[in-house]
């Protein structure tokens, strides 16, 4: 005996002719069928698939767009940042001279120092209290990290 795929268990068909061309008709019949309800459960699943790829893909479209036009403002305002801190850095020379010229008012100095700008000493300038040495080193250090060189 043969049995035919999908077919129900107590549904055979001779193995030896004659067979009967109803019973073989109806059993490719049934075979047919389920082989076409097969496909078309694979044909509307695949519909589905592709229906919700469509959609993903116009999801993920506009926010990459979202994600390029945020990145392209933030990179434009962090461009615009390094620019003037490497603004800053450059003057570092020109900053420390200016800072030897502002003179401190006396009321902010020490009793010591008051004793001794009353004895003849010089007044005392923001650059006395700066070390321009350290801020070179920091200045440097700054231009290694912008990846420039003065």
């Amino acid at each position: 005996m043969i049995r035919v795929t999908n077919l129900p268990p107590k549904e055979t068909i001779a193995a030896t002719p004659p067979f009967r061309p109803s019973q073989l008709g109806a059993s490719y019949h049934r075979a047919a069928l389920a082989h076409q309800q097969s496909i078309s459960r694979t044909l509307e699943s695949l519909r589905c698939q592709k229906s919700a790829l469509r959609i993903a893909s116009t999801v993920l479209d506009l926010n990459d767009l979202n994600v390029a036009d945020v990145f392209d403002g933030v990179a434009a305002e962090a461009h615009r940042e390094l620019e003037k801190q490497a603004t800053l850095i450059a003057s570092v020379d020109s900053d420390l001279e200016m800072a030897s010229r502002v003179q401190i008012h006396r009321e902010f100095m020490s009793s010591a120092v008051q004793r001794a700008m009353d004895a003849g000493s010089r007044a005392r300038t923001l650059g006395d209290y700066v070390s321009n040495e350290k801020m070179r080193q920091i200045a440097d250090a700054c231009w290694e990290t912008h990846g420039s060189s003065r």
